[in-house]
């Protein structure tokens, strides 16, 4: 028997209304679980590590990994729905041995058209909000900080510079030859500010730990600080020059020790 034109337009948009709320509920479960607190990946990240960033040292590297991890819950969810969705469509609606006719014509829903709209834009508007949150957070700058280094990068070479306070005196200095090993010094538990300057071209400076890359311009300063936890107290980190500067780019590497407070001071 044949299905009325009707009936079918009312089965698909029924079908389509149905997915695009379990995917609603699901992502808004999500949300929820996020909002109160819940690791929902403290095991999947562990299967799923080459998903995921490395695990941060530092507390602001901590809040992009929190920030990374919301993101790709949301889009997993996303997927599978969409996915769920296009692989019933193509078993339940595909063709079979007798099926002669048209199939059946639709032409819209109007709320589904309205939920497959306003959930995205949610979707898009919490992301929003939640990254520009944490942008802020990893961006600012004490007026004080703790400890105070200047790192000067040039072809193909890094120096660091450990300051006053008020960034005006030179304390001591790092230098880190071409290709060998060596770096800056740090404290745990300590907020370190790190201002940044090239001699010559743009480098960048990035630790993979610290899950934060900055440029390093020519002919300014860029700044950004950092807490290592104290339980990463006597670890190295490995950092290198992130940006193409020249022939010499792979060699421009180095490295931060983490100490304790005690250890540092002496």
């Amino acid at each position: 028997m044949a299905t009325s034109p009707k009936t079918g337009r009312s089965s698909a948009a029924s079908f389509g209304l149905r997915a695009l709320l379990v995917g609603a509920v699901l992502i808004g479960g999500v949300l929820l679980a996020i909002a109160a607190g819940v690791d929902l990946t403290s095991t999947g990240q562990q299967a799923l590590s080459g998903l995921f960033p490395p695990i941060a040292v530092t507390e602001q590297g901590e809040r992009i990994r929190d920030l990374y991890t919301i993101v790709f819950l949301i889009a997993a969810v996303i997927f599978f729905v969409v996915e769920g969705m296009i692989v019933y469509t193509v078993l339940r609606y595909r063709r079979r041995p007798g099926d002669d006719e048209l199939p059946v014509q639709t032409h819209g829903n109007p709320i589904a058209e309205v939920v497959w709209t306003v959930v995205p834009t949610i979707i898009v508007a919490f992301l929003f909000i939640i990254s520009w949150q944490t942008l802020n957070e990893v961006d600012t700058v004490s007026a004080t900080p703790e400890t105070r280094i200047r790192a000067v990068a040039g072809q193909f070479q890094w120096s660091f510079d450990y300051l006053s306070p008020d960034g005006e005196t030179v304390l001591y200095q790092q230098f880190v030859p071409t290709g060998e090993e060596g770096g800056m010094t740090v404290p745990t538990g300590r907020k370190v500010r790190l201002d940044l300057t090239s001699q010559d071209v743009i480098h960048a400076f990035y630790v993979p730990q610290f899950l934060f890359k900055r440029d390093v311009v020519p002919g300014r300063v860029n700044t950004f600080e950092f807490n290592v936890k104290d339980e990463d107290a006597g670890q190295t980190f490995r950092g290198q020059c992130a940006e193409l500067c020249g022939a010499g780019h792979r060699i421009m590497l180095f490295e931060v020790h983490a100490k304790t407070p005690a250890e540092f001071d002496a």
